[in-house]
């Protein structure tokens, strides 16, 4: 519920409250949390209208669903990640996922290390990271997400 991640008065002064819910007369809702990135944080709120509130059995249904909702966006992620990419750099990166330095790389693709490393260069600059853990995290999500 909104109470278990915020006071009543953290809740009433969020945008969320005060843009959407507070003007619809929605004060109290199940809020799921759901995995993220680093630095941001998920939720799904469940709305309901007039009538009845929210009983055990929904918060049971909603602990059942979080799961596999969590494996959506983690396979969303990933696909989002690797679309950019080429198979080239997508070979290149399952070989720096198993601890490979550039000099095997090269000797297993029969690159030379320059090639290797430029690679990796385009490939990070298509990721938008910095690093080959930055770039690891970001086709492999699940990894970094708990």
């Amino acid at each position: 519920m909104t109470e278990d991640f915020y006071s009543a008065r953290q809740w009433h002064s969020t945008g969320l409250y005060t843009d959407c819910l507070g003007p619809c007369g929605i004060d109290k809702s199940p809020i799921m949390p759901l995995p993220g990135p680093p630095g941001i944080a998920r939720r799904l709120i469940f709305l309901r209208g007039s009538g009845p509130s929210f009983t055990g059995q929904h918060r049971s249904a909603a602990a059942l669903l979080q799961p596999h909702i969590t494996d959506v966006l983690r396979l969303h992620a990933r696909r989002a990640a690797t679309r950019s990419l080429t198979v080239r750099h997508q070979e290149l990166l399952q070989l720096v996922a198993a601890g490979h330095h550039n000099r095997a790389i090269a000797r297993q693709l029969e690159l030379s290390p320059g090639t290797v490393r430029k690679h990796l260069e385009n490939t990070f600059a298509r990721l938008g990271v910095a690093s080959r853990t930055e770039a690891i995290a970001k086709i492999r999500p699940d990894s970094a997400w708990y």
